[in-house]
């Protein structure tokens, strides 16, 4: 684990990551589409954590 970062809300965690560093698949709005499917609006209150990893070798 390189770092964590805290956002207030999904939008937020995308807007500081950059969405092609979550996930360089899907659109920003895709992505957040798809994180609200599993995660509702109280647990997004809870707050929202971005870890960085590295591969070891």
């Amino acid at each position: 684990m390189t770092r964590v970062a805290e956002d207030a809300s999904f939008e937020e965690l995308l807007d500081a990551e950059g969405p092609f560093q979550v996930n360089p698949e899907a659109t920003r709005g895709e992505q957040l589409a798809n994180i609200r499917r599993i995660y509702p609006l109280d647990k997004e209150r809870l707050g929202c954590l971005a870890i960085g990893i590295e591969p070891v070798d």
